[in-house]
């Protein structure tokens, strides 16, 4: 019976000392708990409320001339790389937004389909009006093809075609459109067709034309097919071969490269711009305008004459490191998602300020997490690039606490042993100070 009361005292002495090392890491453990970073948006242009990469609306800048007095309801100019606001007058205002609504189909055309798909009119294309190409029922063109007829023409027709090529059904291929468009965060866009002509409830606002030009830019394709001046598509079944661009804008404004006008009575004339200067791109769009192409004109010389856009880091750069408590390493680097570039206006790079907007990290951290944000703001404008961490980041062990729990529970280990070594001493057994840990656990199996 003492030989079993010494076995067990030792037991529960043991057993409290790991129970007590135990408790005190997992409350290590709940206390590094991961706190998740920010997601990545979608899109560096989107809603203020939303997106981490958001650009400010630009307001006035003390000391530059005011911007061009524009005669369109609505208007933008954004930098198509960092998209910061230059210009805004009332850019989130809805709107009906004519033919730059193909902008969208062209680009989930591109997306979703096959260039060299041999897409058959339907019937109802000779009932859709003005601008077409006069596609006849059943005939058949390449989606490419009618690309170019979309996009140089503005055939409302050819964009009725793809449409119902790429998605099944006009309806189905209009659900496209609108999820794309939430995709990308257009807060104030519902599309009603493919094509721009007025229907209730088919809207867009300056705001959101921007974000979807700059999503459609990275296409390459698509840069291809707004820049086009004029080109032949080969039809047998008809002579209407020619597609010629019309917009004043494109064909006589130096660096022009697109994209897309717009027009019905109810919307007025819109326009989506595009140029570039010394490497340098803006998007304008201008709704409800009595002269869309002398406003866009208007918009950008007034961006690349008094602004520029000042690259201070490069994507993919070590931009600094973020201590990581109780991680290895301590000191976790990161890395831009992308280049870090700012407008600001001309002659004033020295007034271009950054900063960093990190939350409290704890590990573990993966390689490539969003940890936080630089942050360049030129002027009345900023942009947020996200910072990502270069390597991964675990939960460093904390030898000091399991040092301290071991030292916190010693006594009551410490007792069950003098209990043991009583017991043993009063069997006859040798004292507690000539046995160590070892040897009382291999006798006690014994």
């Amino acid at each position: 019976m003492q030989q079993i009361i010494s076995k067990s005292s030792l037991t529960v002495g043991l057993f409290l000392c790991a129970f007590q090392v135990f408790c005190m890491r997992l409350s290590a453990g709940a206390a590094n708990a991961t706190v998740s970073p920010p997601s990545s948006p979608a899109s560096v242009f989107q809603s203020p409320a939303q997106s981490p990469h958001n650009p400010k609306a630009a307001e006035a800048v003390p000391g530059l001339p005011a911007p061009p007095a524009v005669k369109a309801a609505s208007a933008i100019l954004v930098d198509a790389v960092t998209g910061q606001v230059i210009f805004a007058k009332n850019e989130h205002t809805r709107r009906p937004n004519a033919s730059t609504t193909k902008v969208m189909t062209v680009l989930l055309a591109l997306e979703h389909g096959k260039l060299d798909d041999q897409v058959a009119a339907p019937g109802v294309v000779k009932d859709i009006p003005e601008s077409s190409f006069h596609l006849l029922p059943g005939e058949k063109l390449s989606l490419l093809d009618l690309l170019y007829a979309a996009c140089v023409r503005s055939a409302n027709d050819a964009a009725w075609a793809i449409a119902e090529h790429v998605g099944g059904t006009v309806p189905k291929f209009v659900e496209m459109m609108n999820a794309r468009a939430r995709e990308i965060g257009m807060k104030d866009t519902q599309f009603k067709n493919p094509n721009g002509l007025n229907a209730p409830g088919h809207y867009s606002s300056a705001y959101d034309l921007a974000l979807l030009t700059r999503e459609a830019i990275k296409t390459p394709l698509f840069n291809e097919l707004v820049n086009t001046r004029s080109i032949t598509i080969d039809r047998s079944s008809s002579q209407d071969k020619l597609l010629r661009a019309r917009s004043k804008f494109l064909l006589h404004y130096p660096g022009a490269d697109g994209i897309k006008s717009g027009y019905t009575r109810q919307a007025g004339h819109c326009y989506i711009g595009a140029a570039t200067e010394n490497g340098w791109r803006l998007i304008s769009v201008v709704l409800k305008s009595s002269s869309a192409g002398e406003d866009t004109k208007a918009l950008m010389s007034y961006g690349f004459k008094h602004f520029e856009r000042l690259q201070l880091a490069k994507a993919g750069a070590r931009y600094t490191e973020v201590e990581v408590p109780n991680a290895h390493p301590e000191k976790l680097p990161l890395i831009l998602q992308d280049d870090l570039s700012v407008v600001a206006p001309k002659g004033r790079s020295k007034s271009v300020k950054t900063r960093l907007d990190i939350a409290y990290v704890r590990p573990p951290i993966n390689k490539g997490d969003v940890v936080g944000y630089a942050v360049a703001s030129g002027g009345s404008s900023e942009v947020r690039v996200p910072l990502l961490a270069a390597e991964d980041a675990r939960e460093a062990r904390n030898n000091l606490l399991g040092f301290l729990a071991v030292g916190a529970c010693l006594p009551l280990g410490y007792a069950g042993i003098r209990r043991a070594a009583s017991d043993r001493r009063a069997r006859g057994g040798r004292r507690a100070s000539e046995l160590d840990l070892n040897t009382l656990l291999k006798n006690d199996r014994a």
